[in-house]
């Protein structure tokens, strides 16, 4: 409730987009900084206003990294049915020796 209060108080400021953004990416800052629960993070993060998902650097990284896990789990699968290395690269985009490397 009181990360509520702060994130109004930062928008009843008055100030630019830019300004707000910036006090909003601190406040994200501190509340990792001071391990609250997860429970109060995801409370803010409905609100849109300190984790916008798209542009979050970690979520992008989580988002990749799925991506590319479940590009390994379908080429695996391919191998297993004996398909070639070079149907299997051009079906899941990876590497020759990405899959070789399965």
């Amino acid at each position: 409730m009181i990360l509520q209060q702060i994130v109004q108080e930062i928008e009843n400021k008055g100030i630019g987009e830019l300004e707000q953004g910036r006090y909003l990416k601190q406040l994200r800052v501190l509340m990792q900084l001071r391990n609250l629960e997860k429970r109060s993070i995801k409370n803010m993060a409905l609100t849109g206003k300190i984790f916008v998902e798209e542009k979050d650097i970690l979520y992008i990284r989580g988002e990749i990294n799925g991506e590319i896990k479940g590009k390994m789990e379908i080429a695996q699968e391919l191998k297993k049915e004996g398909l070639s290395n070079e149907f299997i690269a051009k079906t899941t985009k990876l590497s020759i020796q990405e899959i070789e490397a399965l």
